[in-house]
């Protein structure tokens, strides 16, 4: 009797052993795979696996055996279902899975199965590592592991064992330090996804993630309050060219920065330019004096103090004009080949031409690079276009051009509902239509994948090209991952047109799927000229995120040097191009995809309060700023890594820690203003201001 006591004494201890050490073995595993050169200790994110181990084995104890048994077998399984989908989610996409994605996305993700298949089998030898915990851990469940219900006193030790572990876990979190971004700064105050899987795990990412779910969360923790900062704006003088440069950074990805060039002047008098705040008539000290909503006041208090841009000699450059802004899917600087691609080459270098320009990647990576591109506002955690339906989004263009008067349309040649475009868009003030509403051709009864960028072009372009004025918003796809020719019907049709380049398959398929994008804009340019437009027309194009289906290894291929990861990956084109500009203008201040609704705002003379944006007008005399996801930044005199705090200086001019702490508090206060105009529909308490009507322009 003793020894049968003994056994089941000695099976309870097993499954206790059993339940720390595998989660814990998975964290090391999956920070192993994903993180193969970090420096940052793994210690966090260990303790707190043990944490969730006891949490499992106090829960297993609760029941009786078989309930207990099956609780044991849904949790290892679950977490390593989960541990699965992180790692394949961030091979594909290099960003990490959320629910508010599952939730968002939903079955539509299906449509990629062949990206997840490819994923699948290249990662198959690290999905059977992290696969051996649960099956060791399964087989000895079955003769090693008790599962007879705890007494009482047991479970309450147990109880409190786990109490204590998790207060150990905060005294742990603080020894390390309180600094930015430290595993404590990411766990009570400004969880940074990037860093704190890194740093803290993904148990503690999925609570984060869980915790997010709801719309209108609670900003409690202090780092994401937003602190107003009393500024007198004033004209910045010219910055001189760096005489140092980056150590971090190869140096031909960096434009030394020199004033902008001036449009030709159209007559020999110079006209007098109005240097006039680019504001509205909102008076926000009135508006938070009389708020009781504290964050809505706050936010009036954060916008009565905030820096505004000036009008200047752009302003209305393009005032009445036509308006055609596309969001191109996965386009970068090397989808531009010469000899190639005549017309997205002439587009890029003889318009404004942005030689320091930035679209970083965000949490859901296709529709937040639109949100932004659309919004002039950071993202928060993920899709935040989709929680913005039924919201005020007056600041739109498709509400702000359509209240001058101009046909407002949206087109995108993939899925009608993906992403929820066809509730989004019409909210952003637009006619929408996906590819079903366009009549996209289909392939035995199915639409190719990806669909034709040109295509989708033939269709719609007689919709609106006799109907001035006109702001048409497109959303391509024909350069979507994933990067192959018989994966890809683009790349694989365009295949003869890349097979003499001088580069790898992979890098030759990325050329051949954006070459649809090539054609498509030949023929909207066409178009344009044929109707008698084009003179009247602007054309602004912007990517929604780098190309990260391809490895690095093709990016470096394509660049013709290894690509810098913390900054130069995300250096792109932004294309904003007139048939009526005679010459080029050349722009080497900082800037992303952030400031495009200002600056094109500003061009078309739009009535526009620059305060309500966290972008700024690029062509205005602010200082050029580029925001990271991971709250990293460049301005016109540092660039500025929150992983290392390494501060890489552009000028030789002096920069104070002052300068540095500001421009780090200005970065979060405008992810924490953007988080809070996302969740509490921001705009629909800000009063409605009389349109002024403007004239389209004529020949």
């Amino acid at each position: 009797m003793e020894l049968q006591k003994q056994f089941h004494y000695n099976k309870k201890w097993n499954r206790l052993i059993a339940c720390i050490l595998y989660p814990v073995i998975l964290e090391l595993i999956f920070h192993w795979i994903v993180f193969p050169r970090s420096s940052d200790s793994v210690v966090y994110l260990a303790y707190f696996a043990a944490f969730i181990g006891l949490c499992l084995y106090f829960v297993t104890g609760l029941f009786p055996s078989v309930v207990n048994r099956v609780l044991f077998y849904v949790f290892v399984a679950a977490v390593w279902i989960y541990f699965a989908i992180q790692l394949i989610y961030q091979y594909v996409f290099r960003v990490f899975f959320s629910f508010a994605s599952m939730f968002a996305v939903g079955g539509d993700v299906l449509q990629f199965r062949n990206q997840i298949f490819n994923a699948i089998v290249a990662n198959l030898g690290y999905l059977l590592l992290l696969l051996l915990p649960l099956v060791l851990v399964v087989l000895s469940s079955v003769w090693l592991f008790g599962f007879e219900r705890e007494n009482w006193k047991h479970s309450l030790a147990f109880a409190g064992s786990a109490c204590a572990l998790y207060g150990g876990f905060y005294l742990l979190l603080i020894q390390g330090g309180t600094d930015e971004f430290s595993p404590y700064d990411l766990y009570k105050n400004e969880w940074v996804e990037e860093f704190g899987v890194e740093r803290l795990g993904l148990f503690i990412t999925v609570g984060k993630d869980i915790k997010g779910l709801g719309p209108g969360e609670e900003r409690a923790e202090a780092g994401e309050d937003i602190v107003i900062i009393t500024r007198t704006p004033e004209p910045s003088a010219a910055t001189p060219e760096p005489s140092v440069m980056p150590t971090d950074v190869p140096e031909e990805s960096i434009t030394p920065m020199l004033t902008l060039t001036p449009a030709p002047s159209p007559s020999p008098t110079p006209t007098p330019i109005d240097t006039s705040p680019n504001v509205q008539d909102y008076d926000f000290a009135s508006l938070a004096a009389a708020e009781t909503n504290k964050k809505i006041k706050t936010l009036h208090e954060y916008f009565a103090n905030e820096e505004y841009t000036r009008k200047n000699e752009y302003t209305g450059m393009f005032e009445g004009y036509n308006l055609i802004y596309i969001t191109a899917e996965g386009f970068s600087p090397y989808a531009i080949v010469d000899g190639l691609t005549p017309t997205l080459k002439k587009l890029a270098e003889t318009g404004f031409v942005f030689n320091n320009y930035y679209s970083p990647i965000w949490g859901t990576s296709t529709i937040d690079g639109e949100f932004i591109n659309c919004t002039g506002l950071l993202p928060d955690k993920t899709y935040s276009l989709r929680r913005m339906i039924g919201h005020d989004m007056r600041f739109c263009f498709g509400h702000m051009f359509g209240e001058l008067g101009y046909l407002t349309n949206a087109y995108h040649n993939h899925s009608d509902t993906y992403y929820d475009r066809d509730e989004t868009h019409p909210n952003m003030g637009y006619n929408y239509k996906g590819r079903k509403g366009i009549g996209m051709s289909k392939v035995n009864g199915k639409y190719t994948w990806p669909e034709s960028d040109l295509e989708m072009m033939e269709l719609t372009v007689p919709e609106y090209i006799g109907n001035e004025p006109f702001h048409i918003y497109y959303m391509t796809v024909s350069g979507h991952l994933e990067y192959t020719f018989h994966d890809n019907r683009m790349a694989y049709n365009n295949r003869k047109y890349v097979d003499d380049l001088p580069y790898s398959d992979v890098a030759k398929a990325y050329i051949a799927c954006n070459y649809e994008l090539e054609k498509a804009l030949a023929y909207l340019i066409e178009q344009l000229e044929e109707a008698g437009v084009a003179e009247r027309t602007v054309i602004a194009l912007a990517t929604d995120h780098y190309p990260y289906g391809l490895e690095k290894k093709y990016i470096d291929e394509l660049a013709g040097h290894e690509v810098e990861e913390n900054f130069e990956l995300y250096k792109s084109t932004l294309i904003l191009w007139s048939a009526s500009m005679k010459e080029p203008v050349e722009v080497n201040k900082y800037c992303s995809a952030l400031d495009i609704v200002p600056t094109l705002a500003n061009l078309f003379g739009l009535e526009y309060d620059s305060r309500l944006y966290m972008g700024k007008d690029i062509l205005s005399d602010s200082e050029g700023l580029v925001i990271f996801k991971n709250k990293s930044f460049i301005t016109d005199k540092i660039m500025y890594d929150s992983r290392t705090k390494k501060i890489t200086y552009l000028t030789d001019e002096e920069v104070t820690e002052d300068y540095v702490a500001a421009m780090r508090q200005i970065v979060k206060n405008r992810f924490a203003v953007s988080k809070d105009i996302i969740d509490l529909d921001y705009y629909h308490y800000l009063p409605k201001l009389p349109v002024k009507q403007e004239e389209p322009a004529q020949e």
